[in-house]
């Protein structure tokens, strides 16, 4: 996929929601992509695409020929050139400088037979996400803000992101992320925008409120596990929790992993 094409995408997406993409001029600078404004809401966004594959090595390439069962893994966690490439969004945000009431968003698109993985990673890398487990009540939550993630960093830099992931069916699965250390937070939750995507909301603020999620004390060494886990378990009155990371999304193939198909299955696995 090419920039121009995940643009065209994009604009395609605003005007099912009657919403129409002005695009941003390019000048001496780098700047973001396109504006748009929903209801009486402004918003400036930058895309970024990745396409994402499996890479084969010359065995695993004989092992398809003959019709063998090949075994891929990869990690979830946080990823840095995903990373860069935000932090490089914002930087391009930040030069057309919006007024202090605009949105600053990221678009980023994941393409291809890994496009499921890309997008895990992209969650990871923005909202540093894990698993907590009370292993004497069986209690499960997301802990967000867990080692590095950007949203804590970058605070009014990024208001949020919305992750587009293509399918096998050449559709999308849309998920739009609020950072809650964003000054703008409390406004981008309520607005018609965000609204748009009931079932992709990632609000950690609104998940922490139906116990379904933990979020890690600002201040906390994320470097030492056991630090978090005493302040998790200070913070909810709970048993300090087990922390189980993003692990690894792992397909099992009888077939080419570049391509969805018969023969092709992916399962997310703690680390």
């Amino acid at each position: 996929m090419t920039d121009a094409q995940s643009t065209a995408l994009a604009e395609d997406i605003l005007s099912q929601f009657g919403i129409e993409m002005v695009p941003i001029p390019r000048g001496e600078e780098k700047t973001p992509d396109f504006e748009f404004t929903c209801e009486s809401d402004h918003y400036v966004v930058e895309i970024k695409d990745r396409v994402a594959q499996w890479a084969l090595s010359e065995e695993e390439i004989k092992a398809f020929q003959s019709g063998e069962i090949v075994h891929k893994s990869e990690g979830l966690g946080h990823k840095q050139s995903f990373a860069s490439r935000i932090v490089d969004g914002t930087r391009q945000i930040e030069a057309y400088n919006p007024s202090k009431d605009s949105f600053r968003l990221i678009w980023y698109f994941a393409y291809g037979g890994r496009a499921s993985v890309a997008a895990k990673r992209i969650v990871a890398t923005l909202v540093g996400d894990a698993w907590a487990i009370d292993m004497q009540t069986g209690k499960q939550w997301t802990a967000y803000f867990f080692r590095d993630n950007l949203f804590s960093a970058l605070k009014d830099k990024l208001d949020g992101a919305l992750i587009l992931q293509e399918t096998e069916n050449d559709t999308f699965i849309a998920q739009f992320l609020i950072n809650p250390h964003s000054s703008r937070y409390e406004k981008l939750r309520l607005t018609r925008f965000a609204s748009l995507f009931p079932e992709g909301l990632i609000d950690p603020l609104a998940m922490e409120a139906l116990d379904e999620a933990l979020i890690v004390p600002e201040g906390i060494d994320r470097t030492s596990e056991q630090a978090i886990t005493s302040a998790l378990g200070f913070k909810y009155g709970i048993n300090p929790p087990v922390i189980m990371p993003q692990g690894h999304m792992v397909a099992i193939c009888s077939t080419d992993p570049t391509h969805y198909g018969e023969g092709y299955s992916e399962e997310a696995e703690p680390g």
